[in-house]
């Protein structure tokens, strides 16, 4: 019974360290802004 304890408990610790690593990823990839059109109304100067 202990063994499956064990089990479990590396699983989610190997869970835990891919979302880990995936949130690392996905913070170092921060992508560009682009400049955006704007939204409302037109503007006829442009």
């Amino acid at each position: 019974m202990l063994g499956s304890i064990n089990d479990v408990s590396e699983d989610l610790r190997n869970e835990i360290d891919s979302i880990y690593i995936a949130l690392t990823e996905l913070a170092e990839n921060k992508p560009t802004e682009k400049q955006r059109k704007s939204i409302g109304f037109i503007n006829h100067e442009n």
